[in-house]
């Protein structure tokens, strides 16, 4: 155990060893809070109760960094190597002979003691800073110790828990910036634990846990589209108890599984056995059965809810001169032709001697180029961005490139040219982009042509703009945003330290999979493409998911069938959670006693802090209650606390949810109740009520607010 001094704690200089790690702790900047000794994985840190500082046992020290990371005083530092094993991690296998494969590149574990040796190397970090780095939250450590005692049935249970297609999403996650990139071992700049690996292990080595209903409801949902947003909702729908109708315009199921994805990147093996299981349980698929916007309102008068997982599948077309002749095809229409040509075995010369330019050099792109090496031709991807700003994954492109793939980045097509009645040649001028946030610019002169036989246009897709329609509440298309300092469960974990730019990527997918749980318009949802624009299949799934858990939490124990929606309007309120944003304590005490005034009237309420709260609060309760103070200058403008007006910009869609807000006040309120309720109706809310509270009869304005929310409520 190491000793106090003046400026530091750390181990004894005469038995440190550059074999093994050395930890700093400065003892004027400690203030004995124990951040570090709560997150320790090793128990290498304790508390001095004589000195109220932390110390260390530096035989203990694996090298972690946790400490550092999540002490808010910067009183830690940790030198020295990361004391873990090297682990096995399977390298890309390349096929000798391209032409016709299907082999899938990226090599999962071949043996039980291969995939114990990685999964050795996890810690059990007390907070899992990979399971925040994981769209759909899957418990890592937890699959990881089961694996460790050889429970792999145990292990694939407990991933079942959160994601229903673990053999699909392990193999097309972008590791590195979820799961293994928030592993503390890459946070502190080493190698993470290969999760993706070892939840691919557990899923082709353990069959999909029996699907069956938790309970038994009423409730009918529909879910329009089959892709991994409508598989992940019908799959939790269903397991909630619900009858689940799925709809989809394509043939077989699958949606961007089954067409966009190659199957030496995803075999069909990896995700088909979901849609068989929800099929054996009785989830009705409806394909061949496209649903457009305007057939919501028939749904809703045959189903309780809607899910919308319509996918993005109009492929975006550059306005450049002959981009409409023959021989100019979009992604999806190449991918799922060569796809079929690969799976059955047919034509797999059928491009030889031929050059494909492909137009984008995004993850879709790279697909579709390596599709055409395995077809026989030769590829061409070209984007007119700087490779340093492009947003594909550095992986896809590195194994395109080694494959034989040609990848220009600044350079753009500005024309193609007819020959013979088909496009024939390619007119590529470059461009020069020197900062992310510009656009690219053409340089003049630089120009060059190309002979071509095939363009595949692979720059993106748009969703049908019905679709963003529905409602008037949600900005379809843009990820939700997180404003101000990220909280202090995120802030405390370390990861902000370890990586801002990978945590505030986790954050904005935690954000988005919350929110999906909220209704987008009375009695419908929205995952995936539809919600956020183009999606990931994590992204999309973990959505779907979370979306089903919303539709059970908001009519699922009250609806009576599709010829009963009473519930929609008033329902019968059961719980209620009043948040509030205090500066000097008078709106905290107004709150408290709004919720204990709601709790002697039938509520089960309670008071919580905009800090604190989280979006399972607002999800759960049948009544939201919001109290703010008011700020300003009275001879020019009094308004809301202009931090909780930040925080409601934050709220996701409140469709269906009641509503009341209140604000203490001084001198004069003016108007600022009033724009508090307008704040909450553009959010969709039913605000039932909305008062402005005297500091001086702060306790009697309380109640009397609260029996008047709860008048509203009755009626």
């Amino acid at each position: 155990m190491t000793s106090v001094s003046d400026r530091t704690v750390s181990g004894s200089p005469s038995v440190q060893s550059p074999s093994r790690p050395s930890v700093h702790i400065l003892a004027d900047r400690c203030a004995g809070c124990q951040e570090c000794i709560v997150r320790c994985p090793t128990a290498a840190l304790s508390l001095d109760t004589d000195q109220w500082v932390a110390v260390v046992d530096e035989d203990l020290c694996v090298g972690c960094g946790q400490c550092q990371r999540s002490c808010p005083f910067a009183a830690i530092f940790v030198e020295g190597p990361q004391m873990v094993t090297a682990g096995v991690l399977p390298t890309d296998l390349y096929p000798t002979e391209l032409v016709g494969s299907i082999h899938e590149v990226r090599q999962g574990f071949e043996s039980m003691e291969d995939v114990m040796a990685e999964a050795s190397r996890c810690i059990s970090c007390p907070d899992p800073t990979c399971v925040r780095g994981c769209p759909a939250h899957n418990d890592i450590p937890g699959f990881i110790s089961a694996l460790l005692e050889g429970d792999l049935q145990g292990a694939r249970e407990i991933l079942s828990l959160t994601s229903c297609m673990p053999g699909a999403c392990s193999r097309v996650c972008d590791w590195q910036s979820q799961c293994e990139g928030s592993c503390t071992w890459s946070l502190s700049g080493g190698r993470g634990v290969a999760v993706g690996r070892i939840e691919r292990f557990i899923a082709d080595a353990v069959p999909a846990v029996e699907l069956e209903p938790k309970r038994s409801t009423d409730l009918k949902i529909a879910v329009v589209g089959a892709g991994p947003g409508g598989i992940g909702a019908a799959y939790e729908l269903f397991r909630s108890g619900a009858k689940v109708t799925v709809f989809d315009s394509e043939a077989e199921p699958g949606g961007v599984l089954r067409w966009g994805i190659p199957a030496y990147v995803l075999p069909n093996s990896a995700w088909q056995p979901t849609v068989a299981q929800l099929l054996d349980a009785g989830v009705e698929f409806r394909l061949a059965s496209p649903v457009s916007p305007e057939d919501m309102p028939k749904l809703l008068d045959s189903f309780d809810g809607v899910v919308i997982a319509a996918g993005a599948t109009s492929a975006i077309v550059p306005k450049i001169s002959g981009v409409e002749m023959a021989g100019v095809v979009d992604a999806t229409t190449f991918l799922e032709s060569a796809k079929e040509q690969l799976i059955d075995g047919t034509s797999v010369t059928s491009m030889t001697g031929k050059h494909v330019l492909v137009l984008g050099a995004g993850n879709t792109a790279m697909d579709v180029a390596r599709s055409v090496l395995r077809l026989g031709g030769v590829a061409t991807c070209v984007d007119w961005m700087d490779e340093r700003f492009s947003r594909a994954r550095p992986d896809e492109i590195r194994e395109a490139r080694h494959e034989g793939v040609r990848v220009d980045f600044c350079t753009t097509v500005t024309q193609l040219i007819d020959v013979d009645g088909v496009v024939g040649r390619a007119v590529l001028n470059a461009t020069e982009q020197n900062e992310a946030s510009q656009i690219p610019k053409l340089i003049a002169g630089k120009v060059t042509e190309v002979d071509v036989d095939m363009v595949v246009l692979a720059m993106g897709y748009r969703l049908d703009p019905g679709w963003t329609r529905i409602s008037k509440q949600v900005d379809f298309g843009r990820l939700p945003q997180v404003v101000g300092i990220p909280d202090r469960r995120w802030m405390a974990s370390g990861m902000y330290a370890g990586s801002e730019k990978l945590a505030s990527l986790a954050l904005t997918r935690e954000r988005v999979r919350l929110d999906s749980a909220f209704q987008v318009a009375d009695r419908i949802w929205s995952v995936g493409d539809v919600r956020i624009g183009p999606s990931t299949v994590v992204t999309a799934m973990a959505q779907g998911m979370s979306a089903a858990r919303g539709v059970i939490a908001e009519i699922g124990t009250t609806a009576g069938g599709p010829a009963d929606h009473a519930y929609t309007s008033s329902p019968k309120l059961r719980t209620a959670v009043v948040i509030y944003e205090s500066a000097g304590g008078n709106t905290k005490k107004a709150a408290t006693v709004v919720a204990q005034s709601l709790s002697t009237r039938g509520f089960d309420a309670r008071a919580i802090s905009t800090t604190l709260a989280k979006s399972s609060d607002l999800l759960d309760a049948d009544l939201i209650v919001f109290g703010t103070w008011v700020e300003g200058l009275l001879l020019a403008k009094v308004h809301p606390a202009e931090k909780a007006t930040r925080y409601i910009g934050t709220l996701p869609p409140l469709n269906g949810k009641d509503v009341a807000c209140f604000v203490t006040f001084g001198l004069n309120p003016k108007q600022s109740a009033g724009e508090l309720s307008e704040a909450f109706a553009r959010l969709g809310a039913n605000v039932l009520a909305s008062a402005a509270i005297s500091s001086k009869h702060l306790i009697s304005g309380a109640q009397a607010f609260a029996r008047s929310v709860q008048g509203a409520a009755k009626q």
